[in-house]
C-alpha cells in the first residue's frame, strides 16, 4: 500500500494562515514484490544536504532505511518562489510549508536528524579518511548502536526462551565439531515478530544470518543446515529488523551431534 510522508501547505492571505489541502498528500508506491530490495540501506547525510535531498533521506527513512551522519541536515524549505526586486534584483524565498502527515513540522529549522550519530572527536576529525562511510560499512557488516546481552550457553537440541526489546540483541555460544549439521529457528508463537538471526565466529566475523524464512510471508528468521568447518565455537545471535521489534521468541538449535 501508498504510504502517506506528508503534506505542503501554503499561505492563504484569506484565511490569514497556512493552508493544506488533504488531497494532496505526498505518497511513496512501493515497486512490484519482485523488484523490491529487502536488506538493510543506509543513508549518509550532513549539512550540505538541504531542501530536496532532504526529503529524499526523510522518504527513505520512511521506507525503512537508517540515517548516518555527524550532523542533521540542513532543515531548509522545499517550495520556493523568486520575487522581483527593484532594480533587477530578485529575492528566492520559501512559500510552502512542509508536514509531516500529523501535521507537523517536520524537516524545516531540524532538519533530519541521524539515527546513528558519528562522533565529532579528535579521532574522527583528524582521521585520514571517511568517518561517516566507515560507520555506515560497520553498521551494514552487523556492527551497530544495539545492546547486547549475554545469553549464556546452549547446546545441540536445547530450546530457549526470551525476550528481545528495541535496540537489544541476545547472543548464546555452542560449541560445535567438525562436521555437523545445524538448523537454528528464531521466532515467536503467531509468527508475528520480525526476527533477525545471525551466526559468528567467536573473532565476530559473520558466517550466516536470515531475515524472513520466506520474505513477505514468513517473518521469523531461520538458518538451516549449516555445516560446522571445524571445532569451534558458534556466536548465535537473537535479535530483530533493523533492532526495532519488541516481542517475547524462542530460539532452538538442531543437528546431528
Amino acid at each position: 500500500q501508498p504510504v502517506v510522508a506528508g503534506y505542503t501547505g501554503y499561505y492563504s492571505e484569506q484565511a490569514g494562515e497556512f493552508v493544506v489541502d488533504p488531497n494532496t498528500a505526498t505518497s511513496l508506491y512501493p515497486a512490484p514484490e519482485n523488484k523490491r530490495y529487502h536488506g538493510q540501506v543506509v543513508v549518509l547525510v550532513g549539512p550540505a544536504c538541504a531542501s530536496a535531498c532532504e526529503f529524499y533521506a526523510y522518504d527513505l527513512r520512511l521506507a525503512g532505511a537508517t540515517i548516518i551522519g555527524q550532523y542533521p541536515t540542513a532543515g531548509l524549505g522545499g517550495s520556493v518562489n523568486d520575487f522581483i526586486m527593484p532594480e533587477g534584483a530578485t529575492v528566492r524565498m520559501t512559500i510552502g510549508r512542509a508536514v509531516d502527515p500529523d501535521g507537523n513540522i517536520h524537516i524545516e529549522g531540524t532538519g533530519v536528524v541521524p539515527d546513528v550519530r558519528v562522533p565529532v572527536d579528535e579521532s574522527t576529525a583528524f582521521s585520514s579518511g571517511d568517518p561517516v562511510l566507515d560507520a555506515a560499512i560497520t553498521f551494514l557488516g552487523g556492527a551497530s548502536t544495539a545492546s547486547v546481552t549475554d545469553g549464556g550457553e546452549i547446546a545441540l537440541g536445547d530450546t530457549v526462551t526470551g525476550e528481545l526489546t528495541p535496540g537489544a540483541r541476545v547472543r548464546y555460544t555452542l560449541n560445535a565439531s567438525q562436521g555437523q549439521n545445524i538448523s537454528i529457528t528464531l521466532g515467536d508463537k503467531n509468527g508475528e515478530l520480525d526476527t533477525y538471526l545471525r551466526l559468528y565466529d567467536t573473532e565476530g566475523n559473520l558466517l550466516a544470518e536470515n531475515d524472513d524464512i520466506e520474505t513477505g510471508v514468513q517473518i521469523n528468521s531461520a538458518i538451516e543446515n549449516f555445516t560446522v568447518p571445524e571445532d569451534m565455537t558458534l556466536v548465535i545471535e537473537a535479535a530483530t529488523y533493523d533492532d526495532s521489534g519488541q516481542g517475547n521468541y524462542t530460539l532452538q538449535v538442531v543437528g546431528s551431534s
